[in-house]
Formats: C-alpha cells, structure tokens, sequence
C-alpha cells in the first residue's frame, strides 16, 4: 500500500473527465459521501496481527484472496449497508465509493479522486464506525474539515474535531502496539492540530538565526514529517551527528565515515555528494562545495572543514536540470523556476503565483501535488523533481524553512519567466488559462525539457490542431497543422537544429462558429475582433475583420473579465463554438492600444506597408526599422489584434493602422 502524505496521482486528466461526468448527475455541494475503511481499518489490524503475519507471506496470492474475503469483503457490506440505510431513511443522493473498481489505480489514486469528489459534491460526510483506523478515512476527514463540510457519524451525529482528534490518537496507540506504522495517520493528527510539519515547532526564527541553531538538527526534524535530500552530518570532531538516507532507520549510526560516505554515494541517482558547512553562531556564508563523486574526495574536504571547527552536512547531489522546479512558499505566494536552486527568488525570471494557483499549475504538469503544506508564517525553500528522491523517496523536497510573521505579500506575475520559457509561450498561457477556470480546449504538451503532459477540457472534436511552441512568442511564424501529424517530423521541419520550439501542443478542435482575438486597449477597455468561421485568415492580415454578434462579444467580454482582474491587460485568441467561447491562446502585457493605435509613440518618418504584401514582407520591414525611430503604417484592412498587430507591439516600433474600406 502507498503512504504519501499528501497522497499524489499522475491521472489528473483521467479524475477530471470522471468528475465532468459525475457532474451531469450532482449538482455540486448536493450529495451525502459515505467513508469508511475498504482496503484497511481496524478489521484489517486484526486479521493482519492473528491471521496473516505467521501464516501468509504479504503480495502473495494466497495473501490477497484472504486480504479480499477476510478484509475487503466484509468492509465493503458494512458501508454498502450504510449507503442503502441513508438513500431510505433521507432521499438523498449518496456516493457509495466502493462502487468503483479500477485495476490500475493505486491507494493514491484512489485519495486524490475521492478527495476531489467530496470538495465539489459533497455537503455532508458521514463515517462509518472504525473510520479512524483507516488512512484513507482519516485523509478524507481532513479534507472535510478544511473545506467546512459538515461531518456526520454512521447514526447521524456530528463528528467535531475534537472528537476526531481523540479517535485517531485512540487508533494510532493501538495500532503501534500492533508493529504497524502510523506516519500517515500522525501526520493527519498533526495537520488537524495545527502542528502540520515539523515546522511550528523545529523551524528556525528570525531571532533564532541571530542566536545560532544547529542546520542538521532542523533538517533531522523536518524530515519526521517531510522529505529531505539524503543526509549524514558531522561536528568539528568528525563525530556522527544525524543522518537520514531512504531505506536506512533515522539516525542510523554508520560503523565508519568511509562507509557513511560510500552509502550516500550509492543511494544518490547521481552518485554525488555536495557538502555544506556552518557555525552555529554563523548558520549562513560558509563553504559549500558541490558535485563530489568520490570517497577520498569527501572525506579530504570534511577533513578540512573540520579543522576550521565547521559544522559538516553531506547530502545527496539532486540535478536542478531534470526538468523540475526550485522555489519558495511564504504566506500566500510560491514563487519557482527550473534549473536552479531555491535561491532562485533572489533573481529576475522567477515566476510568482498565489499559492493555491501555483500548486494547480505544477500538479497539471507534473501529475502530483507538491506536497508543500505548511503554515502561513512558515517560509519554505523547497525544490520538485519528476522522479522521486530524498529520504522518503518523494518527489518533493525540502531544503530549508524559517519562521516569520506572515506579511501580506502579493504576487508580481512577469512573463516571459523561465518557466514558461521551458515548457514555452503558448503552453504556459494556456495552462494558466485552465488553471485559473477557463475555458481552455483539451491540450497535450510534448516537451523537450519533461515528460507529455495533458491540461484542458474536453471538447468532443474529432479532430486535433498541432502548434509550434517556441519559449517566447513569434507572432505568425510557424506552421499550425490541421490533422495530426508525425511530431518528429514537425518539429525537424520547423525546428531542425532544436533551438526555436520548446514543445508541441496537441490541442482537441473545437468547431468555430466565429474565431478572433482580443486586446486590452489604452483605456483598459478590450478591443474584440473576429470572424466568421475559422480565424487563421484573419490572424494572419488576410481578411478584415467583421461585425460580431452581440451574443459571442458578450461571451467573449466573460473570458476578459474573468481573467484581466487577475492578470490585468491581456491578448488572447479565442473561438466561439455556438454556445460558448474557448481560450486558444492567452498572453500578458500591458497593449496600449485602440482601434487604430498599433503601439504608441511619435517617429519623424513614417513607413507605408501594404498589408497585401503579406507577413513575412512585414517581418524583413520591421528588421529594417527597428531601433532606428522609424515607425510603420499598415494599409489595410487588418485587425489590430493580428499577428501584424503583434510584430509590430513586440518590436516596439511607433504604428498605427491606415484602414482603406
């Protein structure tokens, strides 16, 4: 069975489609959800301490067919029992989830879904006696109690948090009088209590680093209750201090320092150790050095560190190049970027999020939930990587936090950041387009820097659209593809020497009744144009645009007020399908613009463009002209929302457009 806490799932996609269709059924905040132990809970204990611990080997078959019929079984008549007795008794609606059975999904899987289900269906959750000994039961208490749902017990009391509380303490005493472990139900006590992690109680202040404090003794704590990069430690005298390495007890004391070193190195995926050194009246300054590969290399810089009386820290070598993220999380706000270290906040490119959006965001590309759940005046340098590493073998890491009063910080979004650059321009809008509610088509991103990912909602097309995603947008230059195509094949022929396309979007179509774009104009008003049918035409200065329905500038102004009062000016590319309109791009920045203004600015001279002439005519002008002072005037018929429109933005050249009809 998976223990994670918080519990991680990479079918993030698959869980939402599953809620689409639940949703068809239950209106949200509608139904009654029963929990209660399935897979574990107090009749598992039990049978596990008299039955199968001497008799039956644990993942054997003989194991399982009795875990089923012993365990499994009778658990799941009790809550269908329950289930039936609430549907009679209230005429309700009422989730029973043992009804789903899925032969891939894990016990993570399983939380995650369940979880979902409740903080959008469910007003009230009733638990079946003995829901205390189950993890997965006492998951979804928390969830309950951070979401204000109101907790019943099987004969329709309230369960209060108090009571609770004194049920899972009451379980966690007896179930480590079985041998079993109670992490995960320690650590569901401690986030109910307010004693979430390790640190309220181990982080350092402010006033502490003022004093001095011990960097392994705080990272020994941390790591009861989060995953750390595999450590050992050291004193001036080279006496063992701490040491937390995966699959080794906490504090397991090595025979020798040689064979402390040689396991590390071992247990790092990348055979290498970093060393960090402190005083514990000066925690911060001292030597670091990164990347040792070799025993005697270790132990000649321990050595002399040790001979300058520097407190010693070895941990595991963690490679800030496979495709994750460093960051911090203070108060309300995550702020991270890739292929660097969490003092990557100290830098420009760095991306800044409202925390609840930021863990949306990572969870939909990486396909786990960060497991960052703090308190508010915690701050945290963490780091989240594709495969999982450190002590707990998890795929979040956590290197450092501090106490502070929590202040009111409040994100400053920049973009183009090195985020979006990674996973590139489109990707990123797009992906904050759906993460912030919008209506954004389902999309998957090949990417080079990480593994597919999979975003959007579902929009029943049977066909797909492939689009260049180049780190930085280059309005009009690559190919979008109608169809699918081999995308080994287009990304040679659009990209051959790899250095213009960070990914590919594979996006479902949606049938366009009218397509366009928007802008926000210099008044702060959007300016919205379009046309009849598909959009490309027009995006590409080849058609003017037409006159919209009221109808689709009404669902189109609904996308621009939803997302400006968080982003604040905008440009996106939208389409209408006849019955609502759907983000197909979405980028950032202030426009300046009104229905002729293309980009403000006075130039002595002034360049006439025929628009006729097409964008790659205006591409080699704009070439030309840029920086000289120059400005530019389309002639045409073009939308200022057009890729025209958006060279010359880019550019920043002084244009207006010079309309002929």
């Amino acid at each position: 069975m998976t223990d994670r806490f918080p519990p991680q799932t990479s079918r993030c996609y698959e869980m939402h489609q599953y809620l689409g269709l639940l949703a068809t059924v239950i209106p949200d905040r509608a139904a009654v959800y029963v929990s209660g132990p399935v897979t574990t809970g107090k009749r598992y204990w039990q049978w596990n301490k008299a039955l199968a611990g001497p008799h039956l080997v644990p993942g054997s078959a003989d194991y399982q067919t009795t875990h089923v019929h012993e365990v499994m079984t009778p658990n799941q008549l009790v809550l269908r029992q329950l289930v039936n007795r609430l549907r009679r008794r209230d005429s309700q609606l009422v989730i029973d989830p043992t009804g789903l059975a899925l032969p891939d999904w894990t016990q993570d899987d399983y939380r995650v879904f369940w979880a979902m289900v409740i903080e959008r269906f469910a007003h009230e959750v009733v638990f079946a006696d003995s829901w205390e000994y189950s993890n997965g039961s006492a998951y979804e208490f928390l969830v309950v109690h951070r979401a204000g749902i109101a907790a019943m017990t099987a004969r329709k009391q309230p369960l209060t948090l108090k009571r609770a509380v004194s049920l899972l303490k009451r379980s966690v005493h007896q179930l480590r009088g079985h041998g079993a472990s109670t992490q995960f139900l320690t650590r569901i006590l401690a986030e109910l209590q307010g004693t979430s992690t390790s640190v309220s109680q181990y982080s350092a202040t402010i006033e502490d680093l003022r004093h001095g404090h011990f960097k392994d003794t705080v990272l020994a704590h941390i790591a009861d209750a989060a995953n750390v990069a595999q450590f050992v430690s050291y004193s001036p005298d080279l006496h063992q201090r701490h040491a937390r390495v995966h699959g080794l007890a906490p504090d397991y004391q090595f025979a020798s320092m040689d064979t402390a070193v040689e396991t590390l190195l071992k247990c790092s995926p990348e055979h290498s150790i970093n060393i960090r050194s402190f005083r514990p009246d000066q925690p911060e300054g001292q030597e670091f050095i990164y990347g040792l590969r070799s025993v005697s290399d270790v132990i000649t810089h321990l050595t002399r560190l040790s001979n300058f009386g520097l407190f010693t820290i070895l941990n595991e070598t963690i490679d800030v190049n496979d495709g994750g993220v460093s960051g911090v999380v203070f108060a309300s706000l995550i702020e991270f970027a890739p292929r660097d270290t969490p003092r990557c906040v100290e830098r420009a490119g760095t991306l800044s999020m409202p925390f609840d959006a930021g863990l949306r965001l990572l969870q939909a590309v990486y396909g786990f939930c960060p497991a960052l759940s703090f308190p508010k005046d915690a701050r945290v340098e963490f780091s989240i990587h594709p495969r999982p590493r450190g002590f707990l073998n998890d795929h979040t890491i956590i290197w450092e936090t501090t106490r502070d009063a929590s202040p009111d910080l409040k994100p400053t979004m920049t973009w183009p950041n090195h985020f979006s650059r990674m996973i590139g321009d489109k990707a990123f809008g797009l992906l904050l387009a759906d993460t912030l509610g919008l209506p954004v088509p389902s999309t998957t991103v090949l990417s080079r820097a990480i593994k597919p990912f999979r975003f959007g909602t579902p929009t029943m097309g049977a066909d797909v659209w492939i689009r260049p995603c180049p780190p930085e947008p280059i309005p009009g230059f690559f190919a979008t593809y109608h169809g699918w195509q081999d995308p080994i094949q287009v990304l040679a022929s659009q990209d051959p020497d790899g250095s213009k396309v960070a990914s590919l979007l594979v996006q479902e179509a949606v049938t366009p009744l009218y397509s366009g774009a928007l802008v926000t104009g210099e008044d702060g008003a959007p300016i919205i144009e379009g046309v009849h049918g598909p959009g490309s035409g027009f995006m590409k200065g080849e058609a003017p645009p037409e006159d919209l329905p009221p109808a689709i500038r009404k669902s189109v102004m609904r996308l621009f007020e939803e997302i400006s009062v968080i982003l604040g000016p905008i440009k996106l590319e939208w389409v209408y399908d006849g019955s609502r309109a759907w983000v197909l791009q979405l980028h950032r920045g202030a426009m300046g613009v009104s229905s002729t203004l293309v980009f403000p600015g006075d130039a002595k001279t002034y360049h006439r463009f025929d628009t006729t002439f097409g964008i790659e005519a205006l591409r080699k002008l704009i070439s030309n002209v840029q920086g000289t002072g120059e400005g530019i005037v389309l002639v045409g018929d073009v939308g200022i929302t057009s890729h025209l429109g958006d060279l010359l933005r880019r550019a920043r050249i002084p244009s207006r457009i010079e309309r002929t009809a």
